[in-house]
């Protein structure tokens, strides 16, 4: 079989490449196939498992940011109320 069709397996929907060739293919061939989709299929799995990963560390990243402002608003609320007894205080 000549490496067109394991080209053909990289760029093409899969199931029509290997379709086509498979009938004719010879038990070499068949192995090549069998190692050129287990390849893909391995490489599309590992990026699949990072995805979670970096979705946790956005989720932590936000968390962080929200847990700030939360501390910010906290702290301003508290200046408000101290600078509006002040005043009361004063004009009273």
């Amino acid at each position: 079989m000549a490496e067109d069709h394991f080209r053909q397996i990289e760029h093409r929907g899969r199931a029509t490449a290997i379709l086509s060739v498979v009938q004719e293919a010879s038990q070499y061939e068949r192995e090549r196939i069998t190692e050129l989709m287990v390849g893909q299929n391995s490489e599309e799995i590992e990026a699949l498992k990072e995805k979670p990963t970096e979705k946790n560390e956005e989720i932590s990243r936000l968390n962080k940011a929200m847990k700030d402002l939360e501390d910010k608003n906290k702290k301003l609320k508290g200046q408000v109320l101290y600078h509006a007894r002040a005043h009361l205080e004063m004009s009273g």
